[in-house]
């Protein structure tokens, strides 16, 4: 711990520290804290409630004996628990971390709380370590915009996140009840059943690469196929918990996600935009009076040129007069629907004596194959 700012308790309490501290800017490293409830002198305090810390606070490889409780500090700069033990559950409720919180390669005997904690924009949890069926209780916690879960694959607790603060003002857009700027999830290498989330409030954090213990600073690529690992895993996570909702915006994210990581990624707009990754299928009714309604305006420019030198789909006689704009439309939406709407061509009625317009032609047959074929699926599968 760096320099510490509190009231009168907490110098009192000061003095019993004097052993772990070093000169300057204090660090309580690789200390035993209250270790032995029955000595007659102690490292720390049970409790550091209420604290402002000023600088840097790094409890690294410290442990923890009994009951601790942090409720109500404020840490002004980075906190470091990185290694630290504790023997009994640990209080974080209604702290407030102002920098980067690290947790990692914690190991905790008993629940730990951050009930009503708000934290800034980073907090790690990885590599938690647990002796049984520990509980994290974030109730009411304003989260971090990163929460780095990862590396952390056999986690035995579960963790509830859904139950955290979420109005907070800066995150929500009241005209749109829109939240605004989720919470990203690093859960690499994590067993993610282990979490209950939503994806409303969250969003699955995909880097290129990470650093891994194992590997000291080294950077380990994530591969396209991990992605794709906690996708799947986070979707059966939804799928199990019945969140319908969540799991159509994930899915929809993985599908976007595996398009742009294919041949395909620049037609990714295609699925999108024609039936919404398959969650929108009633957007081929869309799609049909949208295409009859287009082709049917431009053909009434070049009916004529399209009956007898592309396709004849209506008797020539009835077209020689189309100086009435009804009648010209008339025949044009007849001529479009009958194209659109067929399933095979008359092999009689082909012309295509110009290379241009048996091309748009085509256009119209192949679009109105695949809506016939989307609307058959949409009307089964009612």
């Amino acid at each position: 711990m760096k320099q510490l700012v509190a009231g009168p308790v907490f110098f009192a309490a000061l003095l019993t520290m004097t052993a772990c501290r070093r000169q300057g800017p204090a660090y309580l490293q690789a200390c035993t804290f209250c270790a032995n409830a029955d000595s007659a002198g102690q490292d720390h305090p049970d409790s550091l409630m209420g604290y402002v810390w000023n600088r840097k606070v790094c409890f690294e490889d410290d442990s923890f004996g009994r009951r601790m409780n942090f409720t109500y500090c404020t840490f002004l700069d980075t906190a470091v628990f990185t290694d630290a033990s504790f023997s009994q559950s640990v209080d974080f409720s209604h702290d407030t971390f102002r920098q980067p919180a690290y947790f990692d390669d914690v190991s905790f005997a008993a629940n730990t709380h951050f009930v009503a904690a708000l934290f800034s924009h980073y907090a790690k949890f990885t590599n938690l370590q647990s002796t049984g069926n520990v509980g994290m209780q974030f109730d009411d916690a304003a989260l971090p915009d990163t929460l780095d879960f990862s590396q952390n694959p056999a986690l035995k607790c579960k963790i509830d996140l859904t139950t955290a603060n979420f109005d907070r003002p800066d995150r929500n857009d009241p005209s749109f009840e829109e939240y605004i700027r989720p919470h990203y999830l690093f859960l690499y290498n994590t067993d993610i059943s282990r979490f209950k989330l939503d994806y409303f409030h969250f969003r699955l954090l995909l880097p290129d690469s990470t650093i891994t213990p194992t590997l000291g600073i080294r950077h380990q690529r994530i591969s396209k196929d991990e992605k794709e690992a906690m996708y799947l895993s986070l979707l059966n996570n939804f799928k199990q918990n019945g969140q319908k909702e969540s799991y159509k915006r994930l899915d929809i994210e993985y599908q976007q996600f595996r398009w742009r990581n294919s041949w395909r990624r620049w037609f990714v707009w295609v699925p999108c935009i024609w039936w919404n990754f398959g969650y929108n299928k009633e957007y081929v009714f869309i799609w049909i009076a949208g295409s009859l309604l287009l082709f049917s305006l431009i053909n009434a420019g070049c009916l004529r040129l399209l009956n007898t030198q592309v396709y004849e789909a209506i008797d020539p006689e009835k077209l020689k007069d189309l100086t009435g704009f009804r009648k010209r439309w008339w025949y044009s939406v007849q001529y479009t629907a009958n194209i659109f709407f067929r399933l095979t061509l008359d092999q009689s009625a082909m012309r295509f004596e110009r290379l241009g317009m048996t091309i748009y032609f085509f256009c119209i047959y192949i679009l109105g194959v695949l809506c016939l074929g989307y609307l058959a699926n949409f009307i089964l599968q009612k």
